[in-house]
């Protein structure tokens, strides 16, 4: 297995995540996340805390180690969430950290904690913050940031950004934290930029629920986007596991209440828009569920 291959070679993955080039330092993050499974409980929970120490409370000055480090450390804390040997304060030390990023840093570094924060987002619902006293829901707290954020012209943050909104609610319990994934998502509604409607509709899709993928196969394979995963208007998505979502069934009013959010979001607002840019982004994300979500019931309604 590819974990128990690279367990006993972290301090050289531990080195790419310093390299030059962005895609070995992400590659190198994702197999650290990978092997840190075959390591036991105590030298795994040893490697988080040594990647969190490096980020708090001041972060590198190298920018590619600092991105490194954002990658590993949202990879990492998935598995030892997996693994189920992760106390609660650890979690929220780490989510709290890369929300810190999320409100200091520039699109580029911010993209990649919102990234991190959906990767331990598929593994559980993420931890309340704590700010002036009280406590809220990430989403909550990032709302005004990321709203700044999406309005800016970097497009792949943006990219980063909205599919982090769908693997975030992918454990989601509360409805309201959902509507604020949903009102920043459909922010973008009025975008020219085609790659943004489409992770638009992937983020829509994950929110929506039961993508015929599972967080083993984001996490933990070569995997870059739905649209190269599955595909059901070609008959290649495969067959929906009910066993992979009985475990979110606690979850089901607010994801129904999501989805009827969508369908009137899309048929009453987007698709028969005045604006062009308006119905254009409509029909990507209807076929963007079509595609990715194709056999859940409600969408088959929606076909003809």
């Amino acid at each position: 297995m590819v974990s128990s291959r690279y367990a006993n070679r972290l301090h050289w993955l531990r080195t790419l995540l310093s390299h030059v080039d962005s895609d070995a330092r992400e590659s190198a993050a994702r197999l650290l996340g990978i092997a840190s499974s075959a390591l036991s409980s105590s030298a795994a929970l040893n490697l988080l805390s040594e990647l969190t120490s490096a980020l708090d409370p001041n972060h590198p000055s190298r920018f590619e180690i600092y991105h490194g480090l954002l990658c590993a450390t949202g990879y990492v804390t998935a598995c030892c969430l997996k693994e189920s040997y992760i106390p609660e304060e650890l979690v929220q030390k780490v989510v709290d950290i890369l929300v810190k990023v999320v409100e200091s840093e520039g699109s580029t570094l911010a993209s990649l904690a919102m990234e991190s924060l959906g990767h331990i987002g598929l593994r559980c619902v993420l931890p309340s913050i704590s700010r002036n006293s009280s406590a809220a829901g990430v989403l909550t707290v990032l709302h005004e940031r990321l709203t700044k954020l999406l309005s800016e012209n970097d497009t792949k943050a943006i990219q980063k950004i909205l599919v982090s909104l769908g693997h975030i609610s992918w454990n989601e319990l509360s409805f309201s934290h959902l509507k604020i994934a949903l009102d920043l998502i459909f922010s973008l509604a009025r975008s020219k930029v085609e790659d943004v409607l489409f992770a638009s509709g992937e983020a829509l899709s994950f929110i929506w629920g039961e993508v015929p993928v599972t967080a083993d196969v984001i996490l933990e394979t070569n995997f870059v986007s739905l649209s190269q995963a599955t595909n059901f208007l070609t008959g290649d998505a495969p067959l929906l596991d009910s066993r992979n979502f009985g475990k979110r069934s606690s979850c089901e009013e607010a994801r129904t209440t999501a989805q009827d959010e969508i369908i009137n979001k899309l048929f009453d607002t987007l698709i028969y828009s005045s604006r062009k840019e308006e119905r254009c982004a409509g029909t990507v994300c209807l076929v963007s569920l079509t595609m990715y979500c194709g056999r859940h019931p409600k969408i088959l309604e929606l076909l003809p």
